[in-house]
């Protein structure tokens, strides 16, 4: 075998010992790849939050297809809510807290209605959260006035309700050009951010 075919089965050597290795490293790290890629897509935000949805809506059809007690079902709907929340959806949450409402007004005839007033209020944060400002007040002012009449003038969960109603108002004028409409907004949210650090002090 002269010195040439000598250096052309060296190199076939060399390239089938390199392909070799190759294919040792890439098959070795084949798994840990594949792992990888299925722990980002674990780990993307839109990911979970689908995932989270999707559970959120089979736990919430479960409690709809069983006996259940109206504290479970509202449980069961924040989840959900809290989850098309996350995906910035926020039309469907105000529908299931509108037909919440109805489903709570009459839980407490004549008297504090705790579920409704939590039932309006997140109603109220939901308007908020889609830049519903007037449908905001509205619920805000429904909570406010329920308070009133129930617990008085000098309960704390006024505090609570004089600051959404602050916010809210401060958010209205933000949305105003004209310096006046923008002042006349100002002024409510002041008034009423006062009167929770009344009751705060």
């Amino acid at each position: 075998m002269d010195s040439e075919q000598k250096r052309n089965k060296a190199f076939i050597s060399g390239a089938v010992l390199l392909i070799a290795i190759f294919v040792i490293v890439i098959g070795g790290t084949y798994p840990a790849r594949e792992a990888a890629i299925r722990e980002q897509n674990l780990n993307n935000y839109d990911t979970r939050v689908e995932q989270q949805l999707q559970q959120a809506l089979i736990e919430y059809n479960a409690v709809l297809n069983r006996p259940h007690n109206i504290d479970e079902l509202i449980a069961s709907r924040d989840k959900l809510v809290s989850a098309y929340w996350s995906k910035y959806d926020f039309q469907t949450p105000i529908d299931l807290y509108t037909r919440q409402m109805g489903e709570t007004w009459s839980l407490a005839p004549g008297k504090y209605n705790q579920r409704w007033v939590e039932t309006c209020r997140k109603l109220a944060d939901m308007h908020r959260d889609a830049n519903q400002l007037s449908a905001a007040v509205v619920c805000y002012q429904s909570v406010l006035d329920h308070d009133l009449k129930y617990l008085g003038r000098s309960n704390v969960n006024l505090i609570r309700d004089y600051n959404n109603m602050g916010m809210v108002f401060y958010l209205l004028g933000t949305g105003f050009e004209e310096r006046e409409k923008r002042l006349e907004e100002f002024k409510k949210a002041s008034r009423l951010l006062n009167q929770a650090l009344v009751l705060v002090k």
